[in-house]
Parts: C-alpha cells; structure tokens; sequence
C-alpha cells in the first residue's frame, strides 16, 4: 500500500498574474487473496485552476498599448478536476490468466475564453464559458488460454467491455465570467459495449504472428435542452452504431537484435454524440484503417527503429469548441515516417532522439 501527493503553484510571467495551481493525490492497495489470486483498489483525483492572458493582437502590442506579456481581458482562465475509483483482480485459472477491472470516475471542466473581445458584442465583451460535468464507469476483462495448434504454440485471449458515460456540456455567453446567454446545453448518455478476441500465434522462435477482431457496439442519446428556434437547432436524437474491427500484426526476427514488423487493422473516428444522432439512418461509424511497416535493429549499446505508416479516415468530423458545433471534413489520409534511436551512453544514463 502507497500513497503520493503532489502540489503545485506558479504565478508565471505575465503581466496578469497566472495563479496556476493544481494537487494531485494518487493511493494503490495491492492485496494478495492467494497464491494465484491478487487484488488491487487505487485511487487517483486532481484538482486545477488557473488564470490566462489568452490571445493578444499584434497591433496593441506594437503601439504600447500592452508589452507581449500584457493581456487584454484579464478574466480569461478556467478550473478542471478528475478523480478515479480503480478495482482490478488478477487470477490464474487452470493454469490460464484472468483479469477483471472496474472503475468509475468523474471530470469537472470549465474553461473562460475570448478570442474576438469586442467583435460581437461591442457593449458587453464577447468572452464563452465553455463547461463539461461527466460521470463515466465501465469494466474491462479477459481470459486467456495457452495451447498448440498441432505443434505450434498459441495463445487465444477473449475479452469484453462496457462504459457509460452521462455528460452535461454547455456554452456560454459570459462576459466578465457572468453567464449572458446559453448556445449550447445538452445532456449526453454515451454507453459502449464491445467483445474481441486475439490469437496469438508462434510460429517459430523467429516469426509470430497476431490475429484479432474487436466488435464495438455504442448508443448515443442527447437531450438538447435549449429550445429550437430559427437561431438554434435541436439537437435531441437518438442513435447506435456498431462496427467489426479485424486486426493482423506480424513479427520476425532473422536475428536476435533485429526485427521487422507489420501491423494493421480497422478502427473507427469518434464523432460527437450530437451529430450522431442527427444522422438517423446511418448505423455505422466512419471506418479508419491504418498500417505500419518498420523494424527495430540493436548494435551493442545503440538502439534504432524505423517506422512507415498510413491511416485513412472515411470521415473526419472536427468539433468547434468555441461555437459548440461540429464541421464535416470528408475522408482524410496521413502518411508518415518515424525514426527512433536510444543510446546507453553509461550504465545509469541514456540519450534518444526521435524525428
């Protein structure tokens, strides 16, 4: 059993003083209920608020109105806080491994900004108040049996899940951090269930392969609870999506310090809740596939890996915190490259470099 606590405060360097703080307090139990029993219960919650000087124009700088580290609206800053409740069981059984995990957790959120200060109400100030409240619990676990496929070694892992998330998000118009006007206030229920299975597969000492399927099933329900006019539509809807995401990883080494591997495998793009449910007809979440080729070579003490990969989205929604909607992107692909290197430079002491 340990516990840690950690405090922090910093005024900064702006003219307008910062007061960022923030505690953080972390606790683990770990209980041995048997030889091939363990137990664990941790706890861990922070709590932070600050001040920001925010965005400043270039031209109220360059006339003195304010040096770069002035601040034109002094109330811009925010609070955010998170705690979680972790319970995990570890067990053998029959020689196979069995894990359980549950949790719960909530997030508090509030952040005042102003990007425009006088553009939309000259009279007032144009600063948002943007606001997140969640509670979330959920649980994870697996089972996993070693055995042979006629010779060859395996390893078949099944797992499931589930999460629930309630959510209240809102935006504001709250000048001097006084609420004006509401733009958005929704109430949000979020669950997930999901089942997989992974195989894993050796086929020698020097290759091994990983097969797996994931299926995630989600409900969205959004209560929108600004009343629809010309100026707002409602957001209130339902809706579910479900998706089978197939995944193949591949490893060899010819040697014991150099490795090449492949992995791949579907995925999807998590949009927001409400515009989810606005789309009532579709009942499948935008696919996202991805690929990686690289290898990882050791030479004595110096360590590389090299890595080529790509990820396509079948559509890409971007949320607009400041305006509280969501814009459609269309499909998207990303290509790349990663390039690592670790060097033991003494027995206590290693430099790495990564591009």
């Amino acid at each position: 059993s340990y516990i840690a606590a950690d405090f922090i405060f910093n005024p900064g360097y702006f003219d307008a003083a910062q007061h960022f703080q923030r505690f953080t307090l972390f606790n683990k139990n770990v209980i041995k209920l048997s030889e091939k029993t363990t137990a664990s219960i941790s706890f861990n919650g922070f709590g932070s608020s600050w001040d920001a000087s925010g965005q400043v124009p270039a031209r109220a700088v360059n006339d003195g109105s304010i040096d770069r580290f002035g601040a034109i609206d002094t109330l811009e800053g925010g609070t955010t806080s998170r705690n979680n409740l972790n319970f995990e069981l570890h067990s053998k059984v029959g020689g196979h491994d069995f894990y359980s995990q549950f949790y719960f957790g909530n997030y508090r959120f509030k952040l005042f900004s102003n990007f425009t200060f006088f553009l939309n109400d000259p009279l007032n100030g144009d600063m948002i108040e943007q606001t997140d409240d969640r509670t979330f619990l959920g649980y994870n676990g697996h089972y996993a049996i070693n055995g042979f496929l006629g010779n060859i070694p395996v390893r078949t892992i099944i797992g499931a899940g589930f999460r629930s998330d309630r959510t209240n998000v809102m935006l504001w118009h709250s000048p001097d951090r006084e609420r004006m006007s509401v733009t958005a206030n929704s109430n949000v229920f979020e669950r997930n269930m999901n089942g997989w299975i992974r195989e894993e597969i050796s086929f020698s000492e020097r290759f091994k392969a990983e097969l797996g399927l994931r299926i995630d099933y989600f409900t969205f329900d959004v209560d929108d609870l600004v009343a629809g006019d010309t100026a707002h539509a409602d957001l209130s809807g339902y809706n579910y999506q479900v998706l089978a995401e197939p995944k193949i990883n591949f490893i060899y080494s010819p040697q014991d310090n150099l490795h090449f591997f492949l992995n791949s495998g579907i995925g999807f793009h998590s949009n927001d809740a409400r515009s989810v449910v606005q789309d009532r007809n579709n009942h499948r979440l935008p696919l996202a596939a991805g690929a990686e080729l690289g290898s990882q070579i050791r030479l004595g003490d110096l360590l590389f890996s090299v890595a080529l990969w790509t990820l396509e989205l079948e559509n890409e929604l971007v949320y607009v915190g400041d305006e509280g909607v969501t814009e459609d992107n269309g499909p998207s692909r990303r290509n790349g490259i990663d390039l690592s290197c670790r060097y033991q430079v003494l027995p206590w002491l290693y430099a790495d470099a990564d591009l």
